[in-house]
């Protein structure tokens, strides 16, 4: 049982690094469409914070059920 356990740890750890990466992506990409939609810099600042909060809260999600 020891080592199907870790490769379960293994399997799991790569997805979360996989998640990771994903999330680094959209908020690049969500950055770059936030900044090219809203009009004004105080609209394109305060969403970039809103999606920074969000990624930051997801990360905090994960990291309680999966710590490394």
């Amino acid at each position: 049982m020891g080592r199907m356990s870790m490769i379960k740890k293994k399997i799991v750890d790569n997805i979360l690094v996989i998640l990771g990466g994903l999330l680094g992506g959209v908020a690049v990409w969500l950055t770059l469409f936030f900044i090219f939609y809203f009009d004004t810099w105080s609209a394109r600042l305060f969403s970039i914070f809103v999606m920074s909060v969000c990624i930051y809260l997801i990360s905090k999600f994960f990291n309680r059920f999966y710590p490394r």
